[in-house]
């Protein structure tokens, strides 16, 4: 299983990985690319990542652009107009407004909104997927560490050729780590306090590409709405 076709990593084949609920799809490009494909555009996409969270509706300028948004949803990136723009997340059934704020979008970068923590504690905070330059023998990679209950993580790898190699150390909840990366063909253990809680299996990190892993949900739950995974795929591209 490719990072590079987008699919959801985990114990088992995990919910699906993209809810498209609306959202403007755009054709193939990376982020090097929009300034000539798409001028003065920038690019958001939203995950919920709050194990037992209600449905959600999020709005950017009152305008309603993911219709009962669920845990473990991570929507395609959408393209806005670069510049500043009202993010809002509001709950149903009560109506209630979980967030809203109101941001810079800068032009040709790529963002994913994070919702993560707990229903009573709920974090909103925005990640610049296209910080860092890239590098032509190297991959970038963003690990972000969501779970709320979860104690800092370790993120070891495995080469088919059967060479170990440390990516993360101590990741601590509500960190994001941003590296560079050999290109490799791996499978990724995610290990706390000494012990193995997720296995990625067929890793492939490509030279010149820009990756998101997301670690959120409750370590050992079961059920989809609130267990432990990793979302693992190319960022910065449509």
């Amino acid at each position: 299983m490719k990072t590079k076709d987008k699919r959801v990593l985990g114990w088992r084949v995990l919910v699906a990985f993209v809810a498209l609920i609306g959202l403007t799809a755009v054709r193939e490009a990376r982020a090097e690319d929009q300034a000539d494909q798409y001028p003065n555009s920038t690019f958001v996409r939203v995950l919920h990542a709050i194990p037992d969270g209600p449905k959600v509706d999020v709005y950017f300028d009152g305008k309603k652009q993911a219709n009962d948004f669920r845990f473990g949803s991570l929507s395609k990136y959408m393209r806005l107009p670069a510049g500043i723009h009202r993010v809002s997340v509001l709950k149903n059934n009560p109506s209630r407004t979980l967030y809203s704020s109101t941001r810079r979008f800068r032009l040709n970068r790529f963002y994913t909104v994070m919702a993560y923590g707990t229903p009573s504690r709920p974090v909103f905070r925005v990640l610049d997927e296209t910080s860092g330059t890239i590098h032509p023998r190297l991959a970038r990679l963003y690990v972000s560490h969501l779970s709320a209950a979860a104690p800092p993580v370790d993120i070891i790898g495995r080469t088919e050729g059967g060479r170990w190699f440390t990516l993360v150390r101590g990741l601590r909840y509500g960190q994001t780590r941003t590296l560079l990366v050999r290109p490799t063909d791996a499978t990724l253990y995610v290990r706390a306090r000494g012990n193995t809680i997720h296995t990625i299996g067929d890793v492939e990190l490509q030279a010149g590409r820009r990756y998101s892993a997301f670690a959120f949900g409750r370590v050992g739950a079961k059920g989809d709405d609130k267990k432990f995974q990793v979302f693992l795929d190319p960022s910065a591209s449509q």
